[in-house]
């Protein structure tokens, strides 16, 4: 029910617009950095099954 939607969002994917209110995560604001920053600190999404490569 909006887990994955969630992560979306706070992991940075522009497909979702927050529109009001903030995050903070370790006492900063997630919605003021790029997707790559967030994953510099830490969050990012990552498969639950990832492939095997040979």
């Amino acid at each position: 029910s909006g887990k994955s939607t969630l992560a979306s969002v706070l992991a940075g994917n522009p497909k979702f617009e927050v529109t009001g209110g903030s995050v903070q995560f370790e006492g900063k604001d997630l919605l003021e950095m790029q997707p790559e920053d967030r994953a510099c600190e830490g969050l990012f999404l990552s498969f639950q099954y990832p492939v095997e490569i040979p």
